[in-house]
């Protein structure tokens, strides 16, 4: 079934059939995504469960905001929902459809399937209440439970026999929110209406400067966050999940977008003219005069507008359902953050010479780097992302993971993971809610080594003899299996053959700044992931123990760990650059001890689950420590200052880095200010600021 739960209510938005061709072109989203808008903005005043309006705001709150309620939707091609039996499908099934040859589609099907989907059109439900259409759906769920009856287990059946018929919505007006329309705040309208509250349409807001857009956002993030922090108080004893503190949003183009083209009609340079307007756009405050917009408007550069347009009010309203899921206030950022491309292939080609001066300014590259991405965000949302605790949850395409804290990046202090939004139909997968992964520690025992290099690469047997030289940590307790692969074949035939829940790929990356798609080698053979679309079960947990998996100069959005997440991956560890072989041996080596060790004992010791986003953060901090160390004391040395930073990482300690620099002040007798600097550059170095994790790792979580 598409949900085991029998009392949850899934929604549908059923559309077109999609084609590559029919993809929009600056971000691509199926072209049916506009036509379902209005039941995007619906859905998060609809009820989540049969049981949801039987509780009072106050009680709901807290369970979203511990993830324990989460509401479902999913988008589905019609010929999809055509070929699904009506049994796959949860008792309370709703559909939506946003144009009349879907719609006769869906009604066809209901009615060979004897009617066990509620269907709302879109000339159907554009003259509904949302009072009246929450009627006709309680009387269609407590149909289909009675019909259901016998599925339901006692527990349920009496559930179902108490709950009201009357699903009147409780609202509470939000008196302090003056309510102004923009995509900018948007999203926390949403999840703020989710909780409960009444928000009254307003007039839409136009900004007269770039602080009025600021403003705008954080009034209705903090609007959010305060609701969350009341909510978290209630859930401190309540067993939860891991969901966002808060969401860090911008809007990308297709990296090709931003390339200048020469027109080849006076149509094309029209169109190039407005496409223009987007590209150099590096804040939310529209400063193109009226006239000249006007200008722009009226030609062939209205037809640019309102795709983007779309684009951009697909994105942000599933943002806004993803942030209504869990009340995550969520924080539009400035198209600035996307203007970076420049210095990141800069800093990329720096990384990847061989010529010894060229790697001697990635440290001065990548600080650059930072100053800029906090220059693009500015100082209120600089300051609000400081004093968030984590996990924070990144919806863009710009390395924002290097975001300088006083320095220091964002990922290093804050638990980080990120959704890219590029493609747009990748991203919009990313952000469907689904079941968080309940596991205990030993579910994740299992684990694939797919490697693939030549006889003679030295780098051939680095992972297996550094996973041998620490098998005294994790052996008995872990069964790794490594399996050689040179083949596509090969590749697929291992993990179709594989039941486990991790998959570390140990190779080479092909990076993707001068070619369109990312690939992995398999021996000499270029190879795209994507192809395997389809063929694969995907085991949730990816480990792209490679280069460039997720390149930042990458030309296209085509990655080889978004790759991974279009074929099912809950979570996929990819690397902005390229990263040491023998150091990403290590690095996965250390991995297998913590998950022998560190997991079982952190589930004992903490009351709440743990999630795999915090495995890996802490994994990769502690990799920071240890080249910090080495760099500026010596491979052996400052053996207390290792413990103790470990300790401090393991605890959860945000400080652990400025304790870092004044134990190593201690050891070395240099001054602080001295250490901190040779701190931030060996940073700049690390190989552990070259990775990224995507998808949703936080959903994964341990339990004892």
């Amino acid at each position: 079934m598409l949900n085991a739960d029998p009392l949850k209510i899934v929604y549908l938005l059923v559309m077109d059939d999609i084609t590559f061709e029919s993809m929009s072109p600056f971000q691509g989203f199926g072209a049916s995504w506009p036509d379902l808008h209005w039941a995007m903005h619906l859905i998060v005043q609809l009820p989540g469960d049969v049981a949801e309006r039987s509780h009072s705001l106050e009680a709901i709150a807290p369970q979203r905001v511990a993830g324990l309620r989460p509401f479902l939707w999913q988008p589905i091609n019609v010929s999809a929902l055509e070929q699904v039996p009506p049994q796959f499908f949860p008792p309370c099934t709703v559909a939506f459809s946003g144009n009349s040859a879907v719609g006769d589609r869906i009604e066809e099907y209901i009615g060979l399937n004897n009617h066990t989907i509620l269907h709302f059109p879109y000339e159907k439900a554009v003259n509904f209440t949302v009072e009246e259409m929450t009627s006709e759906l309680s009387h269609f769920c407590f149909r289909r439970l009675q019909e259901a009856n016998e599925s339901l287990n006692p527990d349920q059946q009496q559930l179902v026999a108490d709950l009201k018929e009357n699903w009147s919505r409780p609202e509470v007006e939000f008196e302090s929110l003056k309510i102004r329309g923009h995509n900018v705040s948007l999203p926390n309208y949403m999840a703020l209406q989710r909780v409960g509250f009444r928000l009254e349409v307003g007039e839409p807001f136009v900004g007269n400067n770039e602080q009025e857009y600021t403003d705008l956002i954080m009034e209705t993030a903090g609007a959010v966050r305060h609701i969350r922090q009341n909510a978290q108080v209630a859930v401190k004893d309540m067993p939860k999940q891991p969901t966002p503190n808060l969401i860090l949003f911008e809007p990308a183009l297709f990296r090709q977008s931003y390339k200048n083209n020469r027109p080849t009609s006076g149509i094309h340079a029209e169109i190039n003219k407005a496409l223009k307007f987007f590209q150099k756009q590096k804040g939310l405050h529209n400063s193109v005069s009226k006239e000249r917009f006007d200008r722009m408007m009226s030609s062939s550069g209205a037809f640019v507008s309102e795709i983007r347009s779309g684009e951009l009010a697909t994105q942000t309203l599933g943002v806004g359902l993803y942030a209504a899921a869990s009340t995550s206030p969520v924080m539009r950022l400035s198209p600035a953050v996307n203007h970076v491309h420049n210095k990141l292939s800069f800093f990329a080609r720096s990384v990847r010479s061989e010529n010894a001066q060229a790697r001697r300014k990635a440290c001065r590259l990548f600080q650059d780097i930072q100053q800029s991405l906090a220059a693009g965000i500015g100082p209120d949302r600089l300051r609000a992302i400081s004093l968030t605790s984590g996990p924070i949850k990144i919806i863009a395409d710009a390395p924002l993971e290097w975001v300088p804290l006083d320095g220091v990046p964002l990922s290093l202090i804050k638990n980080c993971s990120r959704i890219p939004v590029t493609p747009g139909n990748v991203m919009m997968s990313q952000l469907i809610p689904s079941q968080p992964m309940t596991l205990y520690p030993d579910a994740i025992d299992k684990i694939l080594v797919v490697s693939s290099f030549t006889e003679d690469d030295p780098l051939r047997y680095m992972l297996r003899n550094a996973l041998e030289s620490t098998k005294h940590l994790w052996g008995g307790k872990l069964c790794i299996e490594q399996v050689f692969v040179s083949s596509a074949q090969e590749f697929e035939d291992a993990l179709n053959g594989f039941d486990g829940s991790i998959l570390i790929y140990d190779g080479h990356g092909a990076a993707n700044d001068l070619t369109p798609v990312g690939t992995v080698l398999l021996e000499k053979q270029k190879f795209d992931v994507w192809d395997l679309r389809g063929r694969v079960r995907c085991p949730p947990i990816v480990i792209l123990s490679a280069c460039d998996t997720q390149a930042v100069d990458a030309s296209s959005h085509a990655t080889v760990a978004n790759g991974f997440l279009a074929l099912g991956a809950t979570s996929v560890l990819g690397t902005f650059l390229p990263v040491g072989g023998f150091s990403s041996a290590v690095f996965v080596a250390r991995l297998m001890h913590r998950l022998a060790e560190y997991i079982p004992a952190m589930v004992k010791a903490v009351e709440h689950p743990l999630s795999w986003l915090e495995v890996i953060a802490g994994m990769l901090r502690m990799t920071v420590a240890t080249e910090i160390i080495n760099e500026l004391c010596d491979v052996h040395g400052a053996i207390q200052t290792r413990q103790r930073t470990n300790i401090d990482i393991s605890s959860r300690r945000t400080d652990w880095f400025e304790r870092l620099v004044e134990s190593l002040a201690s050891e070395t007798g240099e001054d602080l200010a001295r250490v901190r600097k040779k701190a931030l550059a060996a940073i700049a170095r690390s190989d552990a600021v070259r990775y990224t994790h995507l998808g949703n790792p936080e959903r994964i979580c341990f339990f004892s």
